[in-house]
């Protein structure tokens, strides 16, 4: 569904991302850690057309995507959240969906439908005319989610979705998105939370200084010494599922 070959991003004498190359297959729940600032949200930006490459390419279901604008992208299915949300503060929660949903459905009558759908899915239901601005962060983290499930994403990216989250609510998004997979969407993930990487996702991409560490199946990239060394410190044998 996705290859990314050669990808590079620099900032001066500074080297974001570093010559990277992988492939997402459908179906496939991929999750990408590393250290804060080894160039995981960067990487995020250029696949999803908020940066400019330097250098590398970008296929999305066999199409050449590289250097097309975000909107553009996420028209052809390939969406993504955001790690600080940033909701139309002036809206309610559902005129924030119909927003994104007016993206793929034109009709506003449509664009309320599919609103109402993915905010009943993600477990805003009760809140469909409530203020953003009062929503804690949980329900905001869903919010986000629910935009990006509007614009009826084949492949959609999230950046920490977990992030900020209690352990209650770890769980109960990790039970949301394993809803959303079950729909047949391919996810690209990245998360420092541990548990949320090691049981939903098949595949694992490490980051370092903004090269590639390690690329393969979660339960051998989380025990490999190099990636150990470089992020995770010890993991016990039963932190694997």
């Amino acid at each position: 569904m996705l290859t990314v070959e050669h990808l590079t991003k620099r900032f001066g004498g500074l080297t974001a991302v570093d010559d990277v190359s992988f492939t997402v297959e459908e179906g496939d729940f991929l999750g990408i850690i590393g250290p804060n600032g080894a160039g995981k949200t960067t990487l995020f930006h250029l696949i999803t057309g908020f940066l400019p490459t330097d250098a590398g390419e970008v296929w999305f279901k066999g199409k050449a995507i590289t250097g097309k604008k975000a909107y553009q992208i996420s028209r052809l299915g390939m969406t993504r959240t955001f790690q600080i949300t940033k909701p139309f503060g002036q809206l309610d929660v559902m005129e924030n969906v119909v927003v994104a949903a007016l993206q793929q459905s034109p009709a506003l009558r449509e664009a309320r439908e599919r609103a109402e759908e993915v905010l009943r899915f993600v477990g805003l239901g009760a809140y469909l005319h409530h203020s953003v601005t009062h929503l804690p962060i949980g329900l905001k983290k869903k919010l986000e989610l629910a935009k990006a499930l509007a614009t009826r994403p084949s492949l959609l990216f999230l950046d920490e979705v977990m992030g900020g989250l209690s352990p209650d609510e770890v769980r109960d998004l990790m039970d949301v998105l394993r809803k959303v997979q079950e729909t047949g969407v391919t996810l690209v993930m990245i998360e420092h939370v541990l548990q949320a990487i090691t049981e939903l996702t098949q595949t694992l991409l490490v980051l370092h200084h903004g090269a590639l560490l390690a690329h393969g199946a979660t339960v051998d990239v989380i025990r490999d010494p190099e990636v150990v060394d470089a992020y995770l410190g010890e993991v016990e044998p039963d932190a694997v599922h």
